[in-house]
């Protein structure tokens, strides 16, 4: 089931049978009648139906033959999403387990914020697009190096070479080279391999759009995308003259 909080779920589809069993004319606390909080209601107890029975969702939306919300087929499927939430150890056992979740949401702000306008019209490499440029950007403001995109921005980012005059140097700030060596060289070398891998395996093809790409995929290469981001706003940026920058 592809729900945050079940338990929640299952008091609100509970509310909501209770609501239709109840006489839609009774004035409830705060002024509504029983019908105004079932067509209140309505929008959030189809979306948990989506989520964990969307086979059978459409059934809270059946009107009758005088094109009336019918009632009864709405209850009855009400009942069948109770019984799944009542019983999610079962569906479990039996389907196997649903794995967490991705949140585009909860993803780094240099991501998501790039990419968001566009997912949500459902323009998902585009909006890969869009992410990308705004991590690299915000790669090249950190290093002062606007000269330099893709593979060559990362080489030159997290170089293990010191700092030069004309080319600062992003480094983690809980690692200090003279006693966490290893520790500090392989930081910095993953951090360059994922910016060099985003660089050639999702900003080139993303410079050329096709229709291939899914929403999964892109979901992913955001993810990726994200990971990056984190590191490049976790680091500083180290000049030659041993300056730290935010």
């Amino acid at each position: 089931m592809g729900l945050a909080d079940p338990k929640t779920a299952l008091e609100k589809v509970r509310e909501f049978r209770d609501l239709l069993d109840a006489d839609n004319e009774e004035v409830l606390e705060g002024g509504q009648t029983v019908w105004e909080r079932l067509n209140g209601m309505r929008h959030l107890v189809e979306a948990i139906a989506q989520a964990i029975d969307p086979d059978n969702a459409e059934r809270l939306s059946r009107e009758n033959r005088y094109g009336y919300w019918d009632t009864r087929a709405v209850r009855t499927e009400t009942l069948r999403l109770i019984g799944i939430l009542e019983r999610p150890g079962d569906y479990r056992q039996i389907f196997g387990p649903v794995g967490p979740t991705l949140a585009a949401n909860q993803l780094h702000p240099w991501v998501w914020n790039a990419a968001a306008s566009l997912w949500d019209g459902g323009h998902y490499e585009p909006a890969v697009h869009q992410a990308w440029l705004a991590v690299e950007l915000q790669t090249q403001q950190k290093v002062g190096r606007f000269d330099l995109t893709g593979t060559g921005l990362y080489n030159q980012a997290f170089s293990l070479d010191d700092p030069k005059a004309d080319a600062s140097r992003l480094r983690f700030p809980h690692l200090d080279k003279t006693t966490q060596e290893k520790s500090w060289k392989s930081a910095h070398q993953g951090a360059m391999n994922l910016g060099k891998g985003c660089a050639q395996g999702i900003r080139n093809p993303q410079a050329h759009p096709s229709p291939d790409i899914t929403e999964q995929e892109a979901l992913e290469q955001l993810a990726a995308l994200s990971v990056l981001a984190r590191w490049v706003d976790e680091c500083k940026p180290v000049t030659a003259d041993g300056h730290r920058g935010r």
